[in-house]
């Protein structure tokens, strides 16, 4: 369900660019993933990978982010394509005031 959701935001978003400006998959998500960091006031990010037993493991948690191009940007180290994301998730923390998003990208 969230996948279709994805691929629908990604279609609108698509729909909504003028004719000057061609944008690829990557762009398109890297705006909708910065449009969810400010709305949902993110205040981690956890990347996790699938593997191909059909899990997935965490690679990276943390509270120092940045959308880059269509990159993110870990605590300056690392960065992550986001035209290899196939699903995200926002929870909220019942207990404080965090906002953890989840991105699971395709290995």
């Amino acid at each position: 369900m969230k996948t279709k959701l994805l691929v629908l935001i990604m279609f609108t978003f698509l729909l909504s660019c003028s004719e000057d400006e061609i944008l690829s998959d990557g762009e398109i998500v890297a705006r909708k993933i910065q449009s969810v960091i400010d709305s949902e006031n993110v205040t981690e990010v956890n990347i996790v990978r699938s593997n191909s037993n059909g899990g997935s493991s965490l690679i990276e948690a943390s509270n120092e982010f940045e959308i880059d191009g269509i990159f993110i940007k870990i605590e300056a180290n690392s960065s992550y394509n986001l035209s290899r994301l196939f699903e995200y998730e926002v929870r909220r923390s019942n207990f404080t005031d965090n906002v953890l998003l989840i991105l699971y990208l395709a290995s």
